[in-house]
């Protein structure tokens, strides 16, 4: 399967200067205990990496499709350039959601949503919310490995222990899991239900 792409860091959004001033003076990505500064062509192009929801809830959104939606924008000189530059900062990420042990250890997910459950309807299938608003359903054993997620050093370490706990029958095994998490990653990313950090 090809790569898909996503976006890491946490969107802290333009910085302006306390004197008047036609444009901010960056962009600001919380990436590890640091910060990064970026240009308006930078953050344009990390951000323009969660629009394409529908893709990213096919886990197909790759490097080609941020670069067409990207290509044409006269406040991007060359995007082309600049996703290598993100890809170098490691504010993005390519990874193989088929096979994503790497991606899973060298990185841990952030939640920004709330949980609101299953349905009677759809008992296996849970809800993230934000203000309210159902934004993102996930297989149970997918939301059941993002419940722990904060509190783990990576996706990794949640996976493998949820795996653990689980009925040796009739189960999914640890690739299973790994792969079903891998693939739920780009949706959460995309909605702002959650954000990745180094690991």
């Amino acid at each position: 399967m090809p790569k898909v792409i996503v976006p890491v860091g946490f969107d802290s959004g333009p910085v302006w200067p306390l004197e008047p001033a036609d444009q901010p003076t960056c962009y600001e990505v919380l990436l590890g205990d640091g910060s990064l500064q970026l240009t308006e062509d930078a953050y344009l192009v990390w951000a323009t990496a969660m629009l394409d929801r529908q893709a990213h809830a096919e886990v197909r959104f790759n490097r080609a499709d941020l670069l067409k939606l990207t290509t044409g924008d006269e406040r991007i000189p060359d995007p082309e350039v600049m996703i290598e530059k993100l890809l170098n900062s490691k504010i993005l990420v390519e990874y193989d959601p088929d096979d994503p042990a790497r991606f899973l250890q060298d990185y841990k997910l952030h939640l920004l949503a709330e949980g609101s459950g299953n349905t009677k309807e759809h008992p296996d299938t849970f809800r993230l919310s934000r203000r309210g608003e159902v934004v993102l359903e996930l297989y149970h054993d997918a939301y059941a490995m993002l419940r722990g997620m904060p509190y783990v050093s990576s996706m990794s370490v949640e996976i493998q222990t949820y795996s653990k706990a689980l009925p040796t029958d009739g189960t999914f095994t640890l690739d299973e899991l790994s792969v079903m998490f891998a693939r739920a990653v780009p949706s959460i990313v995309a909605t702002r239900c959650g954000y990745l950090q180094p690991s």
